[in-house]
């Protein structure tokens, strides 16, 4: 009788077992597993005139030269460099230039510190057919970097003093740019 207990009990569980395996056999539903990966260069390096930081020095400037706000005056030439980039695809590359601050225009970087900062900023140029051009959205610009050759390239711009108001204030002028990279 035990035997014929334990033998009935036995079938019990195996028809359950049989009913549970098969509910979750028809119980529906599919899982969707995305995966995303970047894999970035380790060597691309960005400098400013061949340097990791460079100063630009603009050249003394007279009040009386500012006639208008629409003018940009004593262009000074730098450059942003691009170096060690071999194994980074074209137009994976994307320099991204942050200013202290927003300026009055699209390409103007205020000035923030010094006793002229409240009358005059720096406007940043492109050389046209030489550099893309940009212009601030917010305190941020970002271009794509355009081909590289082996791994390198060295963008030209001029930055000038631009009049945020006529008279202009006497004194100096200070601001600063980072310039970084992203790889899309």
């Amino acid at each position: 009788m035990n035997c014929q207990l334990f033998l009935s009990v036995l079938y019990r569980c195996a028809a359950i077992l049989t009913l549970c395996s098969m509910s979750s056999a028809w119980a529906g539903g599919n899982g969707v597993l995305t995966v995303t990966a970047k894999i970035i260069s380790s060597t691309c390096s960005v400098g400013i005139n061949g340097k990791s930081s460079a100063v630009v020095s603009l050249p003394d400037i007279s009040t009386g030269d500012f006639k208008n706000t629409s003018d940009a005056l004593n262009r000074t030439p730098f450059s942003i460099d691009i170096s060690n980039c071999s194994d980074v695809a074209q137009g994976a590359l994307k320099v991204i230039v942050t200013r202290p601050a927003e300026g009055t225009t699209a390409g103007s970087v205020p000035a923030i510190t010094g006793g002229a900062k409240d009358s005059i900023e720096f406007r940043i140029f492109n050389v046209t057919g030489k550099s893309p051009a940009w212009g601030f959205t917010g305190r941020t610009a970002e271009f794509i970097v355009p081909d590289l050759i082996n791994g390198n390239i060295s963008l030209p711009y001029t930055v000038g003093y631009q009049a945020k108001k006529v008279p202009v204030n006497a004194g100096t002028i200070s601001s600063n740019l980072t310039v970084s990279l992203s790889y899309k």
